[in-house]
């Protein structure tokens, strides 16, 4: 496994969020998001949300990885982020701060 595979990874488990989490603030992330990497071209195919075709295969390749916390299998996140590059993870990581995620 690559090294940017494995950020990857763990961008994933940061970003995994409860599924309480209210639309609003799904949408303030995600905005943040597109502003922040507004020149790495943010593709629709790399936001998986419950409602996303991908959502439960995205779901299961990254909850069958044995060092997720058994806890992450119980509680499904409302949004999955799939970088495809390091400014992509800071931009996540960043935005994750501002809205307390």
């Amino acid at each position: 496994m690559t090294t940017f595979k494995k950020l990857a990874i763990f961008l994933f488990l940061s970003v995994c969020i409860s599924s309480s989490w209210a639309n609003t603030t799904q949408d303030d992330f995600l905005k943040c998001l597109s502003l922040k990497i507004m020149n790495s071209n943010l593709s629709i195919s790399q936001v998986y949300t419950p409602k996303s075709s991908s959502y439960s295969t995205i779901l299961n390749s990254f909850s069958n990885n044995l060092r997720i916390n058994s806890d992450f299998k119980r509680i499904k996140p409302s949004i999955i982020f799939t970088p495809t590059d390091e400014s992509q993870i800071q931009a996540a990581v960043h935005c994750s701060k501002i809205h307390d995620l």
